[in-house]
């Protein structure tokens, strides 16, 4: 059993992770369930609105997922995380393969003087297999490791965990996020806030016209 991930591109506000498994056959325990594990540092964040992580039934998340918010508005700067459960393929003949298709996205960043670009690390993600077990005892993964807003699922009821494959110190891939030019500030509100009000008087006087145009207009006699 193997996964291997890959980046859909390195820069841009909307990247994709693709994550290629491998299952061997036949697949032992069918009782076991497998899982895709994303940790996800505060510069990045997935939409629990989009696919697959709209269906509840095989995806959790844990900690803030605020939507569009830039980095330096968060109200926690710690990593959240999400986890997404994979469908074994079918059949018992040869190694059987799924792709997972995950699509992130970047946010701002604080805007500073002269503009730029960051760099910033997260992990690949863990592909984890879970099998249910009665004994309690032997917990302490990998995934007890992980910071706090991350729960592991897997020990309430106790589950035999693998980590495919463990995670060292190269197993991480990098995001360019740009960098807005503060120097551009004032010019980009003042440009904003003129746009906005041309947009104001505008409507408003299109909305006057048309109501005098009703008002000046024929009138049917009434018998």
């Amino acid at each position: 059993m193997s996964a291997r991930s890959s980046l859909s591109s390195s820069h841009g506000a909307h990247p994709k992770v693709l994550t290629n498994i491998t299952f061997p056959t036949p697949i032992s325990a069918p009782e076991c369930t497998y899982h895709l594990l994303f940790s996800l540092p505060p510069a990045v964040f997935i939409d629990k609105f989009e696919s697959p992580f709209n269906d509840l039934r095989i995806a959790r998340m844990w900690g803030k997922m605020d939507l569009e918010l830039p980095i330096h508005a968060l109200p926690s700067q710690s990593n959240s995380f999400a986890m997404l459960q994979i469908e074994r393929p079918n059949g018992t003949q040869s190694p059987k393969g799924t792709e997972v298709e995950v699509p992130l996205h970047v946010r701002y960043a604080r805007p500073r003087s002269g503009g730029g670009y960051e760099h910033v690390k997260m992990d690949w993600p863990l592909f984890v297999s879970a099998c249910p077990r009665e004994d309690p005892a032997g917990r302490g993964t990998l995934l007890d490791e992980l910071q706090p807003p991350f729960n592991n699922p897997f020990n309430d009821p106790p589950h035999v965990v693998t980590i495919f494959p463990a995670r060292d110190a190269n197993a991480t891939f990098e995001f360019v996020i740009p960098v807005g030019n503060s120097d551009h500030l004032l010019v980009t509100q003042l440009a904003t806030a003129g746009l906005v009000l041309f947009c104001f008087v505008w409507v408003s006087w299109a909305m006057f016209v048309a109501r005098r145009a009703k008002q000046s207009g024929p009138t049917q006699k009434q018998e």
